[in-house]
């Protein structure tokens, strides 16, 4: 069984004896329940969980589907799992306070694609723009720092056709959507790369949108390094077979 599986059931076997105990002051101070849901932090299995409380319903997610997703981490029967993801859910904002964004400033939509519009960036002429919301927090340097320390997403292994570049840019972007207390300018996009303007490739990275010391950046992160890329003379840096970078595709 892997590390999180272990953890889980440890878990399992000290909340079994708060079931009929509505205190949760009792449980956080339990030491050792402490230390084992801040170690799981870093696991895959605190982001899946996560994953599964926020997105089940907008994933059309069933019980015989989450149990088969979560089988591989020994997670046991259905009610089992519904159970303790529950538990999980009431303990996550006092063990892992989100990520605030009281001193943020908020921007709309045409704010930001103004600010895009006169920035470094290039876009191809089909570029299609997907915003969720009306307005979000403008990142500053200070959170962005704190995102990419605490997101482990440039952790997990490449597999290709399987956990390749636009999976690590979806999911670094859901993991800011489930970490941070609102919606911030931290994009999923789409790009086509280029050689002396011949096409070479296509990738999937992210798009961040802050400010520096009072001057707002718009800059691209490589979310399988961690690699923030602000013109394109940077690109080269990024992909040696390539110079320039178009974008295609920008999701916030």
């Amino acid at each position: 069984m892997e590390e999180g599986g272990l953890i889980m059931t440890t878990i399992k076997e000290i909340l079994k004896q708060y079931e009929s105990h509505n205190n949760f002051e009792a449980i956080i101070k339990h030491t050792q329940l402490e230390s084992l849901f801040k170690k799981l932090l870093d696991s895959n299995y605190a982001f899946i969980a996560n994953l599964i409380l926020n997105y089940r319903d907008e994933w059309l997610l069933t019980p015989e589907s989450i149990q088969n997703f979560l089988e591989p981490l020994g997670l046991g029967t259905i009610e089992e799992v519904d159970e303790f993801l529950q538990k999980h859910k009431a303990l996550n904002n006092i063990f892992f306070p989100k990520i605030a964004v009281n001193n943020l400033s908020t921007i709309t939509i045409s704010e930001i694609q103004n600010i895009l519009k006169n920035s470094w960036l290039e876009f191809e002429p089909y570029v299609y723009y997907d915003f969720g919301d009306s307005n979000y927090y403008l990142l500053d340097k200070p959170t962005l720092d704190t995102i990419l320390a605490k997101c482990k997403i440039d952790k997990k292994p490449y597999v290709k056709n399987k956990f390749d570049c636009e999976d690590f840019a979806r999911t670094t972007k859901a993991w800011v959507t489930l970490n941070i207390e609102g919606n911030v300018t931290f994009a999923n996009v789409e790009g086509n790369f280029y050689k002396d303007n011949e096409y070479k490739f296509a990738h999937g990275f992210n798009l961040i949108i802050y400010t520096d010391n009072g001057k707002i950046q718009a800059s691209l992160v490589e979310p399988q390094k961690d690699m923030i890329i602000s013109s394109q003379e940077d690109v080269p840096k990024w992909f040696f077979t390539a110079n320039k970078v178009k974008l295609r595709f920008i999701q916030f």
